[in-house]
């Protein structure tokens, strides 16, 4: 007599796993049953015998059982405390087979599916919105915008109120470059969201590109047609942005600017409050430059898969939120620019963008 024991089909998220059960039929009498068993030893007092332990076993640690019999085999089913069926689909139930033509007894049971336990979030550490200041005059003069700059800068700042990438709960802290330009698109974004701006900061790690040679960079630009597009790829492509600090500060020297401002801002964070409850997470609104802020994108993204150099145009943002990692030199950062969204890793130690293999 061989026992075999399988699982009941189970369903979870979406994957079902189906077990073929044993066709039952009508009973047949005692005498029937002893009489066209292909084993005389196996009788209906082995049938009432198996009946009877059954029913004492689930008494002490099952609330529910089943008992049947097919022209070969006896089906005995039974389900622990905790588990049941609903819809027809059976959950932590056990069926046993008892086959008459066989008088060995083997023990086989299947172990359950491993279920995908849901795995806890991580902790958000802070939220940053960096943007590129709008159309400016370049005169370094009152707020320095076009009236198109500052329209656009009051729009964005509508939009961010709509959206719910910053929430209401906890205060938003302004930032910005030294120049004019971008303290005043930070202004008129401020306006749009309806952010206070008594207590906003300019820093130096986000300032444009420092100029050693101002007339030489104004010469180029104007070879250049002071194309915006152009001028952008040459930022990438020429000599001069990359390895002549006697023109314009190169571009690892910008890099290290920004990053070093991201580790400034991770230093800053408080997890605890004095009291000993959570801290409110840091949301940052910043406004920088094209030339520190592309870097970040093309860390990110890569410029080739963005679709053009001037990324970011006059105005456009990256969105990063940050979270932390079981190491403590590795933040895991979700940035999203236009239609793009890429996780990726802010080395601490090395100040600088991992890609996630």
């Amino acid at each position: 007599m061989v026992l075999v024991s399988k699982l009941g089909g189970l369903h979870h998220r979406g994957i079902r796993k189906e077990i073929a059960r044993p066709e039952f039929r009508q009973k047949k009498k005692a005498e029937q049953m002893e009489n066209s068993s292909p084993n005389p030893s196996f009788s209906i007092c082995d049938i009432q015998i198996q009946k009877q332990i059954s029913r004492s076993f689930a008494k002490t640690i099952f609330w529910g059982f089943g008992f049947g019999k097919n022209e070969t085999n006896l089906f005995f089913e039974f389900c622990p405390r905790g588990g049941g069926i609903w819809g027809g689909i059976h959950a932590g139930c056990f069926h046993f087979y008892f086959d008459a033509n066989n008088d060995k007894i083997q023990n086989v049971m299947e172990q359950p599916p491993n279920i995908e336990k849901k795995e806890a979030q991580p902790k958000l550490l802070f939220k940053v919105v960096l943007m590129r200041h709008e159309e400016p005059h370049y005169k370094d003069e009152g707020h320095d915008l076009t009236d198109k700059g500052v329209a656009g800068a009051i729009e964005t700042g509508k939009k961010l109120k709509e959206d719910d990438f910053f929430s209401d709960e906890n205060p938003i802290h302004l930032f910005h470059s030294p120049k004019p330009r971008a303290e005043g698109t930070l202004d008129f974004v401020a306006q749009g969201a309806e952010i206070p701006t008594e207590n906003k900061r300019a820093i130096d790690a986000i300032g444009q590109s420092k100029i050693a040679n101002r007339e030489a960079f104004i010469e180029r630009v104007i070879e250049l047609n002071s194309d915006q597009e152009k001028i952008a790829e040459d930022h990438y492509k020429h000599e001069m942005h990359k390895n002549r600090p006697d023109i314009i500060e190169p571009h690892e020297k910008k890099k290290k600017r920004l990053y070093r401002a991201m580790e400034y801002l991770i230093r800053s964070i408080k997890i605890k409050n004095v009291d000993g409850s959570d801290a409110t997470t840091p949301q940052i609104l910043a406004v920088s430059h094209f030339e520190i802020v592309t870097h970040l994108i093309d860390d990110v993204f890569g410029i080739e898969n963005v679709g053009k150099y001037n990324s970011p145009s006059f105005g456009e943002q990256v969105k990063i939120t940050g979270f932390q990692t079981d190491e403590k030199d590795k933040i895991l950062l979700t940035v999203a620019f236009r239609d793009l969204e890429k996780q990726v890793v802010f080395n601490r130690a090395t100040r600088s963008i991992e890609q996630i293999v």
